[in-house]
């Protein structure tokens, strides 16, 4: 397979829709895929992408339709860059980050995912349990 499908398990997919349809849940991207002098155009892409790759795994849109934003690139850790994103928000949401790193503070609220398996069910439990969703 090409690039992009390759990067996308269909099961980690698959279980990442679950989790923000069944969080009701936006996507704030803080990915090194992020582009950060451009971040309306990185948004963009990045909607397109997972358009994309959804289609081709025949996943439904929601993910790149839950594509709200990106954190800013400050040249520091991400932790510091999504606490930069909340503070600058209107109303304090409840949040999640979904990360196999672990460059954050230790009151954000992170499930480390395994790089080796990607988003698994128990992630998506661990994150729905975050955001105060009843499972």
């Amino acid at each position: 397979m090409e690039f992009p499908y390759r990067e996308f398990d269909p099961g980690c997919l698959s279980r990442l829709s679950d989790l923000i349809e069944h969080g009701d849940a936006d996507i704030v991207v803080s990915s090194s895929w992020r582009k950060p002098d451009e971040p309306e155009e990185s948004k963009n892409e990045l909607k397109q992408l997972f358009r994309d790759v959804c289609r081709y795994w025949a996943i439904g849109s929601s993910i790149s339709e839950r594509i709200v934003d990106i954190t800013p690139k400050l040249d520091t850790d991400r932790g510091t860059e999504i606490q930069h994103y909340i503070d600058a928000q209107q109303s304090a949401a409840e949040y999640v980050i979904l990360d196999d790193q672990d460059d954050f503070f230790p009151d954000q609220p992170l499930v480390r995912i395994d790089s080796t398996f990607g988003l698994s069910f128990s992630d998506v439990l661990k994150a729905l349990e975050i955001l105060k969703v009843a499972c």
